[in-house]
């Protein structure tokens, strides 16, 4: 197995890496042919359209809201011409970097969050986004629930013990919320939370935890039980995990994990454990599930969620660096290899990094 390191992609890997680049001019969500945003307007008319979060608060903002103007500023600085950043993808790396300190959540209509968890809908990060096939086909999907009109009443959706926010859509007289979120699980905050919860909540992050472990199973050819507990355990320590969480239809309340990474944030880097995104859609009762999307490759999700774990370590003034390890000649490391990773030297991590932190 070797290490791998990220390095700026070549002008035939076609591959835009935020982090790792050189400080642009333009930033790529401006000028990149993938950008979500609307690229219609000059960059003169976007400046008058967007405002920058520091210039929107009062005199005396609160902890939370200094937190997101220092991160802007740290944007900012790295990529000098850029627009402003969603407010909710900068509160989203706030309040993921700062557990146990838990902070109040500024965004409640839309961001949920506490010791354990920091969940945020897709779309909201199409700043990073640079896959319109991603954004337009997945992040913007919205379901109805309950889905039909019943006499009896029917409680909010829950999602990690908080009410899913609800989605305002013009001329619609259902309840809509979005289908895709991005869920961030503190490993070393988990006693935290899960000593606040009722018999059924830990029933339920149990089921989880098997969801999780059977996800990334499914992915690989095989998997031996030590790596199933490495997976487990990386719940409840020193790992994080970010995953994106896809519900089936409005009749279930349990959402299907279509794409994860579980990973160890340092100084040095990140270094990831486990990454994998959804192939073929789980089979209920003989049938197919009713996803609306039958599979869930190809759309950038991989790559959208290692840029998200380089942003996670700009915001925290870490080492933007990923490293992994995959089986030489594997359809894995080739898919690294023309993503801008390159082979480390020797299948060391210190061949990579000078000092390891014993």
């Amino acid at each position: 197995m070797n290490a791998a390191v990220p390095s700026p992609p070549g002008d035939d890997v076609g591959v835009i890496d935020l982090v790792q680049s050189p400080v642009e001019t333009i930033p790529p969500w401006m000028g990149h042919s993938n950008n979500p945003t609307d690229l219609t307007l000059s960059p003169m008319k976007k400046q008058t359209k967007h405002k920058w979060y520091r210039d929107s608060v009062g005199e005396d903002p609160p902890r939370v809201e200094l937190l997101i103007i220092e991160l802007e500023s740290v944007f900012r600085h790295r990529f000098p011409l850029s627009l402003p950043m969603d407010p909710l993808l900068l509160e989203f790396l706030v309040q993921s970097g700062s557990q146990p300190d838990l902070l109040p959540i500024l965004h409640v209509g839309n961001l949920i969050g506490n010791h354990y968890v920091t969940a945020l809908p897709l779309i909201m990060f199409s700043n990073i986004i640079y896959s319109k096939t991603l954004l337009v086909d997945i992040a913007l999907r919205t379901v109805c629930y309950p889905p039909k009109q019943t006499k009896q009443a029917c409680g909010p959706l829950k999602f990690w013990g908080s009410n899913m926010p609800n989605v305002l859509v013009p001329n619609s007289v259902k309840t809509q919320f979005y289908q895709y979120w991005v869920v961030h699980l503190e490993g070393t905050n988990v006693k935290a939370y899960t000593e606040q919860l009722s018999v059924d909540e830990t029933k339920d992050f149990k089921v989880f935890e098997k969801s999780l472990v059977g996800f990334f199973e499914d992915q690989f050819d095989s998997m031996r039980e030590g790596e199933k507990e490495n997976i487990r355990q990386g719940l409840v320590q020193n790992c994080e995990t970010l995953y994106i969480a896809g519900f089936p239809d409005s009749s279930r309340t349990s959402p299907t994990i279509v794409a994860a990474v579980q990973y160890t944030s340092s100084t040095d880097g990140a270094f990831i454990n486990w990454l994998g995104v959804l192939d073929v859609l789980p089979v209920v009762e003989n049938k197919v599930g009713k996803l609306p999307i039958e599979n869930y490759r190809r759309y950038g999700l991989a790559m959208f969620l290692q840029n998200l774990i380089q942003f996670q370590q700009l915001s925290r003034k870490r080492s933007e660096r990923l490293l992994l390890q995959t089986i030489p000649d594997s359809n894995a490391c080739h898919y690294y290899l023309n993503r801008g990773y390159a082979k480390a030297p020797l299948n060391s991590l210190s061949s990579v990094i000078s000092k390891i932190p014993s």
